[in-house]
């Protein structure tokens, strides 16, 4: 529990540093699973708020890392090795590593049933597919072929046009 109090004091700072600063932080956080999730015994509310402000802070820490396919590091990856990388490292759930195989998991729901850590589908083109992990008030984070790692809106023209499924995982 000190380890996640010195983490989230970390994000605190770092996230007021302020403009110039640059702190280089962990890709990997060495916190166990069961010490960054939120307490089971809150509500469902404040545990979504919980489960949003993590995604977010994880997002800091990755965003704008460059798009390479097949990539799996800070040096690049792909939306499902970001997907990937941020379930296995925040919560220690191992999901399968391509988009096509992520779509089979956990059961599929409704758009505006959508709560953090559920998985968006999005088919980008005859047979790709696309992933990312939804945040909250309609925004989550993907890694992007053009922008590399980065917050998106599911109701911007090009993600709505999109949109092909959300899968909620029974593990979060």
């Amino acid at each position: 529990m000190n380890r996640l109090l010195i983490t989230c004091a970390t994000l605190i700072v770092v996230g007021c540093a302020g403009p110039g600063v640059v702190v280089d932080l962990p890709a990997v956080v060495d916190l166990e699973p069961a010490e960054i999730l939120p307490p089971t015994n809150t509500n469902a509310l404040t545990s979504q708020v919980d489960l949003a402000s993590l995604l977010d802070h994880h997002y800091a820490v990755w965003k704008g890392t460059r798009h390479k396919l097949g990539g799996t590091t800070k040096g690049g990856l792909d939306c499902s090795a970001f997907v990937y990388l941020t379930f296995q490292n925040l919560f220690g759930v191992e999901l399968p590593r391509t988009t096509r195989q992520q779509s089979k998991v956990g059961n599929t729901i409704k758009e505006k049933h959508l709560r953090a850590g559920d998985l968006v589908f999005f088919k980008t083109g005859l047979r790709a597919r696309h992933v990312g992990i939804y945040i909250n008030d309609g925004t989550f984070i993907h890694a992007s072929t053009s922008e590399g790692v980065v917050k998106s809106s599911l109701s911007s023209k090009y993600w709505a046009r999109h949109y092909w499924k959300a899968v909620r995982l029974d593990s979060l």
